[in-house]
């Protein structure tokens, strides 16, 4: 009988190494990843879309749009919530939207003279100028996209060409903000 208690002790001593081993792997892998979080912090580096100079300079924007419920205006409208960028009805910097034009050409074809893919092209006219100021010069900004059309698959194909367009508008968003915050840094 004493030998059974004995061997149930060892087996609980070796139980309790593995759980120990265990728990000393978890902590080790655990502060691999926060040293490899600290790293990369160190040198500047940040998620996509997360831009710590943003968060600084917001400068207040009055907007104007051609068509208020375009896509291109919904984007920028979401865009700005979701970045927490102040629009009011008099701000220094007046943004009008003037049109979107998106075009789409065939740039490869099938031996049997059918569009293999085409190339989407999304066209934002915009002035940008401070408050008081009339800015008669509209300025560009353009994202163009190369998509596959697959005949068979035209449902597939119509979903890929919404998704690359609502794509290229949060390129565009996102690049007309920055040149916002570049503008309005430059006038300081």
């Amino acid at each position: 009988m004493p030998s059974r208690v004995v061997w149930r002790r060892v087996q609980g001593f070796i139980g309790m190494d593995a759980l120990w081993r265990y728990r000393l792997t978890v902590c080790v892998q655990t502060g691999w990843v926060l040293c490899a979080v600290c790293l990369l912090s160190s040198c500047s580096w940040t998620l996509r879309g997360l831009d710590v100079q943003q968060a600084v300079d917001k400068p207040a924007l009055q907007l104007v749009f051609f068509d208020p419920y375009s896509p291109m205006a919904r984007q920028l409208q979401l865009l700005l919530t979701r970045r927490g960028w102040p629009v009011m009805p008099e701000a220094p910097w007046v943004l009008q939207l003037d049109a979107e034009q998106v075009t789409k050409r065939p740039v490869a074809v099938t031996s049997l003279g059918e569009a293999a893919q085409y190339q989407l092209q999304v066209t934002l006219l915009y002035r940008l100028s401070a408050s008081g100021q009339v800015s008669s010069v509209p300025e560009s900004l353009k994202a163009v996209r190369v998509f596959d059309f697959v005949r068979g698959g035209h449902l597939a194909s119509n979903d890929e060409e919404q998704t690359l367009l609502t794509e290229m508008r949060e390129e565009l968003a996102d690049r007309l903000l920055v040149r916002v915050q570049q503008m309005s840094h430059s006038a300081r």
